[in-house]
């Protein structure tokens, strides 16, 4: 059936046979996440974040939901009690001993504004019996967002036909497209536990490049990897009750293969739990749905942040002082090394950074400026579009370079609506001229 513009997912409802989450109630999860990252044998040198928030699911229509956060905290530590909930679902993860700090003391220092950016929107999706396949969201949710979101959706997905049989199948999540497979694991009172085990080897569409240089994904073999680089393991243990989702446990574990010693090496854990502390009803009044603007699936979405930080427009005026030094006339041998990095500092910086750094490139170093100029085409970013239409515009660059900008246009991948704006302004701009 055709797509309804207010309706996310498909506009038919079927009955559902597993879950009966009620039209016009809330449902409230505490939601705690917890990602490591450690050299596992190698003493205590380990990285960590720590995501404490309310999770709240409102099912406002048969099949649609819309997902919200509230109370979020973002915490480089963990008090200890929220540890040793989390530790219980790992594979014998070890205990983190950590410093007696005041209730304060943890607090990650950028957790007001992701908590802000997190709380800002609203995200609705469709909930077919388990199965969440489109989400739909606004024009201006940031990228980092959704994809939390998508990774706090994908651990609600169950594709189960029924509770009571075992199941292997594919499912499309944040992960990417994967072979999982759900097992019954008994009773505990009322509630009924199952643990969905996924096969991570098996996904595609998991992993992007960003690269300047031009590449096409391709599956050579299904199911077979000639030498993964992680060792991953990954499942989520779910308890229903009353048809409903009373708490999801899911667990990854993903390990650097190369200089890896049995389990000791480079290992990252993520430890992601959802349990339900409360349920509201409320009365419906006459829903005037707005049109979807704009609708996506599970899968994470590999688009490159863009920043406009001071700590990005330094590193990139930095590195750009370093390939003056490395560049024409005496080039050098770290050259080309000095050259990647400029390009994925400078991926990242917004329309107006690109610009500034441009602007004051023959301040920053002699050759600045064209070292930028030659550089634009392979940032291949919707800023540097932006700019080198702006430049060819403006006739601020000689006929060779503008032709040599126009052919590069034709390998971007990912053009977004900032970039064809940009093609139809060079395309009126042709015209004209």
């Amino acid at each position: 059936p055709l797509k309804d513009p207010q309706i996310c997912g498909r506009p038919v409802c079927s009955k559902t046979s597993k879950f009966r989450y009620n039209v016009g109630t809330v449902y409230k999860y505490d939601h705690s996440m917890y990602v490591k990252t450690a050299l596992v044998g190698s003493g205590d040198n380990t990285s960590e974040l720590h995501v404490s928030s309310v999770v709240e699911i409102d099912f406002y229509a048969p099949c649609q939901g819309i997902l919200r956060l509230y109370s979020i905290e973002v915490r480089e530590r963990a008090a200890q009690a929220a540890e040793e909930e989390f530790f219980e679902y790992g594979e014998e993860p070890e205990h983190t001993e950590t410093s007696d700090v005041d209730e304060t003391g943890g607090v990650h220092p950028k957790s007001d504004v992701i908590a802000e950016e997190l709380m800002r929107f609203e995200l609705r999706f469709d909930f077919h019996d388990g199965m969440i396949g489109e989400l739909c969201h606004e024009d201006d949710e940031p990228v980092w967002t959704l994809n939390l979101k998508r990774g706090i959706l994908s651990a609600l997905q169950n594709t189960m036909p029924r509770f009571d049989i075992d199941y292997d199948t594919t499912e499309t999540d944040v992960s990417g497209i994967c072979d999982v497979q759900y097992k019954t694991n008994g009773r505990n009172g009322t509630s009924l536990l199952f643990r969905k085990t996924k096969d991570l080897v098996s996904c595609k569409r998991r992993y992007k490049t960003t690269s300047f240089i031009q590449t096409v994904p391709y599956d050579f073999r299904t199911n077979y990897v000639a030498w993964p680089i992680l060792n991953s393991n990954s499942y989520c243990d779910f308890s229903i009750d009353n048809s409903i989702y009373k708490s999801v446990a899911c667990y990854e574990r993903h390990q650097l293969v190369p200089f890896s010693n049995g389990l000791a090496g480079a290992v990252t854990e993520t430890y992601n739990r959802l349990e339900l502390t409360d349920e509201e009803t409320y009365s419906q009044e006459s829903n005037n749905e707005i049109d979807i603007q704009r609708r996506s699936s599970l899968l994470y979405d590999h688009t490159p942040s863009v920043h406009e930080t001071h700590d990005e427009i330094k590193a990139s005026r930095e590195l750009l002082m370093e390939l003056c030094v490395h560049g024409f006339p005496n080039i050098r041998r770290d050259f080309p090394d000095v050259f990647l990095k400029f390009l994925t500092a400078a991926r990242a910086l917004s329309s107006n950074a690109l610009y500034q750094l441009l602007t004051r490139s023959r301040a920053i170093c002699d050759n600045g400026h064209k070292h930028i100029l030659e550089s634009l085409p392979y940032i291949g970013s919707a800023a540097s579009v932006t700019l080198m239409k702006d430049q060819i515009v403006e006739n601020n660059v000689e006929p060779a370079l503008a032709n040599k900008w126009m052919e590069s246009f034709a390998f971007l991948t990912r053009p977004n609506e900032e970039v064809l704006e940009a093609m139809l302004e060079l395309m009126k701009h042709g015209k004209e001229s």
